[in-house]
């Protein structure tokens, strides 16, 4: 096997690790970015929830007072 063909099949092996390795990193920072997209999204809901329950608590002793 003539030297040249093994330098282009560690250079291809080296490209291929490096390629798979950033294909790696940007999946993970996909994962962070799908995380804290998670999190807002979960605190959000919180802060409507809270809210709602304030409204509701608020009308309905609105009408308590109206009708008691």
């Amino acid at each position: 096997m003539p030297v040249g063909n093994i330098n282009c099949a560690k250079t291809s092996f080296f490209v291929f690790v490096f390629l798979r390795l950033k294909a790696q990193a940007l999946f993970w920072r996909e994962q962070q970015d799908e995380h804290k997209l998670q999190e807002e999204n979960n605190k959000r809901t919180k802060n409507l929830i809270f809210l709602l329950l304030l409204l509701f608590s608020s009308c309905a002793n609105h009408f308590w007072e109206c009708f008691y």
